[in-house]
């Protein structure tokens, strides 16, 4: 933890860091309960640069996080007309990111309860976001069921359906991908999936096999940017894949990042 927090105290210059470390101390037992400092409120606010180059006023440190990460890796990969497809969304950094670049439309699937109210209070200033219905409040799998979201404590930003050593559980609903869920699927040509699930890819994927035949059929663009953190899950995907799209084709952009796409 302290190493995350020096690493971040250099992201700040000037009266920013000040505030940074003295808002550290005023909410040092609720960093160390949550070990994260995402949930810390500045003690004033801040003025800082986002990642246009824009001056952005902000109180929260996930607010810095959601203004300041760019993630061009993924969002330079996006065709225009998309649909956009952010599966587990965390505080919609990557659909933030999309929407001020007017490439589509975008939904996205985060099951985390304390995710989804961060979602709500980062895009409020957005009058072209609808929150009831571009967040989608469950998860993805291979079938439909209730399962455990394995939380550090009922406050964290970070879950995972996979692992189980966290010592909170949160109950979430999880369905398959189907095209009745994205009511704006037939307006456009292009979709594109952002995938980061920890471990979960493979059994999204498998939900969402009727999707991607039906979009494959209909000679739409796809493109998948999936997090895979292991080798054995990579070569399934790839395998899993390429008997459902024509012609997949495998990039690897970073190095647990990769993006399949058919030929279209």
């Amino acid at each position: 933890m302290m190493r995350k927090i020096i690493n971040e105290i250099k992201q700040f210059k000037g009266m920013n860091r000040l505030v940074f470390l003295l808002s550290i101390v005023n909410e040092l037992p609720l960093i160390i309960k949550n070990r994260s400092l995402l949930g810390m409120d500045f003690i004033t606010r801040m003025v800082i640069k986002d990642y246009k180059g824009d001056e952005q006023i902000i109180q929260t440190y996930a607010e810095f996080v959601f203004h300041t990460y760019d993630y061009s890796n993924i969002i330079n990969k996006v065709k225009g007309q998309t649909l956009f497809l952010d599966i587990g969304a965390h505080f919609g950094e990557v659909t933030h990111r999309f929407l001020n670049d007017d490439n589509g439309y975008a939904y996205m699937f985060e099951v985390n309860p304390n995710n989804q109210k961060m979602i709500n209070k980062l895009f409020r200033k957005n009058k072209d976001y609808d929150y009831n219905n571009q967040l989608l409040k469950f998860g993805l799998g291979d079938y439909a069921h209730t399962e455990n979201l394995v939380l550090n404590s009922p406050f964290s930003y970070e879950g995972s359906l996979k692992d189980t050593t966290g010592k909170f559980r949160h109950q979430v609903e999880i369905k398959p991908l189907t095209i009745k869920m994205i009511p704006r699927y037939q307006l456009y040509p292009n979709i594109f999936i952002s995938l980061d699930v920890e471990g979960y890819e493979y059994r999204v994927l498998q939900g969402m096999e009727l999707f991607l035949m039906q979009a494959n059929h209909e000679k739409k663009h796809i493109d998948l940017f999936i997090e895979i953190k292991d080798k054995d899950t990579l070569k399934d995907i790839t395998t899993f894949l390429r008997h459902r799209l024509n012609g997949l084709k495998v990039k690897k952009i970073t190095k647990e990042d990769y993006l399949f796409s058919n030929s279209l």
